[in-house]
């Protein structure tokens, strides 16, 4: 498992995402602090079904 501060992970966006591809875990860290897994999905998720490109999609609350 590697950890890839938020600053790093909007950087190296896609060199982290080729890694976790490749089966490879993330912990993602916010100010020294753990806050998310990157991990990835595995072959037989069903209940994964992405939305078409064109869907709405619900909007990002910033508070």
């Amino acid at each position: 498992m590697d950890f890839a501060a938020s600053k790093e992970l909007r950087i190296y966006t896609g060199k982290i995402l080729e890694k976790v591809r490749a089966g490879e875990r993330f912990a993602i860290t916010h100010r020294g602090k753990p806050v998310a897994w990157l991990i990835p999905f595995e072959n037989d998720t069903p209940e994964f079904s992405p939305l078409p490109y064109h869907a709405k999609r619900p909007a990002l609350v910033m508070r």
